[in-house]
C-alpha cells in the first residue's frame, strides 16, 4: 500500500492497519504523540467502531475504504469547518480518475458524496488540541468510500462503486486521494484561497435553485426547514433560500425536498 507521487513528495506518511476501532480515533490519539507536523495518513482495512456525523455509525465491512488524514495546523481555528469542502473537491477530483465512466457523483452540504442521488462516502472532521484562538491544534478528516459494498440501514439510501459496475481497489484508491489531496491542499494554502475551494466545490454540488429540506436537531426536536439551495458563503455555510427571505445554516442534514 502506497501513496501516489505528488503526496509522497509532499511529505504526506501513511500508517496501514488490517483492523482499528476507527482511523479518526486513532489520528486524534496520534496527534498527542506525534510531533512530525507533516501530514499523516491513517489507513484501516477493516473498523470495529467506525464512526459518521452525528454520532451515527459506520458500517465498516472489509473491502470499502477508510481513512484518515492527520494535519497539524491546517489554518486557523475558527475556519477548520472549510477542511471539509478540501475534502470534498479532494474526493471528487480522485473519484474521476478511479471511475472515469461514472458522470453522476455530486458533492452534498456539508460533507457527502452522492452517486445518482445515494450516499457514496462520507466525511468526518475532529479536531485536538487547543480551543483558543490562535493556538496549536490538529484536525483528523476521516474519509469513508463505499467501494465494494453499502449499507441499507441509512437514513437516506447508499450506494457503492461497485453496485455501478466501476470496482477498484483500497491500493489505487490510496494513490488517487492522498495526491488529490495534497493539491487541494496546496491550493487551500492554510486558508488563504478558501474562495478558490468554495467555487469548485460549488461546480461539483447540485445546482442553484436545487428544492431541498434541512433537519437540524433542536434542543426538544429535530427542525425542518424547507427552501432552495442557495449556494455556499464565504465560511462555508449553506445558504437557504426562502422566497425573499434568506436563511444561513450552520449545522444540519440536507434532503432534496420531493
Amino acid at each position: 500500500m502506497e501513496l501516489g507521487k505528488t503526496a509522497f513528495s509532499s511529505g504526506h506518511e501513511l500508517i496501514v492497519h488490517d483492523s482499528i476501532d476507527s482511523t479518526n480515533t486513532e489520528a486524534i490519539r496520534l496527534s498527542c504523540t506525534r510531533d512530525n507536523p507533516d501530514p499523516l495518513w491513517v489507513l484501516a482495512l477493516r473498523q470495529t467502531s467506525g464512526k459518521g456525523r452525528q454520532g451515527r455509525l459506520w458500517s465498516s465491512p472489509p473491502g470499502n475504504f477508510y481513512a484518515s488524514l492527520l494535519l497539524k495546523n491546517p489554518c486557523k481555528i475558527q475556519h477548520a469547518s472549510q477542511l471539509g469542502f478540501v475534502a470534498g473537491v479532494a474526493l471528487n477530483t480522485a473519484l474521476k480518475k478511479i471511475a472515469p465512466s461514472l458522470r453522476t457523483i455530486i458533492l452534498k452540504w456539508p460533507n457527502d458524496v452522492l452517486l445518482n442521488g445515494a450516499k457514496l462516502a462520507g466525511i468526518l472532521l475532529e479536531s485536538s488540541g487547543s480551543q483558543i484562538l490562535d493556538k496549536s491544534f490538529s484536525v483528523a478528516i476521516g474519509v469513508g468510500i463505499n467501494l465494494a459494498f453499502h449499507p441499507d440501514d441509512t437514513p437516506y439510501p447508499a450506494t457503492s462503486l461497485a453496485s455501478h459496475g466501476a470496482p477498484t481497489s483500497v491500493s489505487e484508491c490510496v494513490r488517487h486521494i492522498s495526491d488529490a489531496f495534497a493539491q487541494k491542499l496546496k491550493i487551500y494554502d492554510n486558508g488563504k484561497n478558501f474562495q478558490d475551494i468554495r467555487s469548485e466545490w460549488l461546480e461539483a454540488s447540485y445546482k442553484i435553485g436545487t428544492p431541498i429540506k434541512i433537519r437540524m436537531k433542536s434542543i426538544c426536536d429535530s427542525e425542518n426547514m424547507i427552501g432552495n439551495f442557495g449556494g455556499i458563503n464565504e465560511t462555508g455555510s449553506l445558504i437557504l433560500n426562502q422566497g425573499k427571505k434568506e436563511q444561513l445554516i450552520h449545522s444540519g442534514d440536507v434532503y432534496f425536498a420531493c
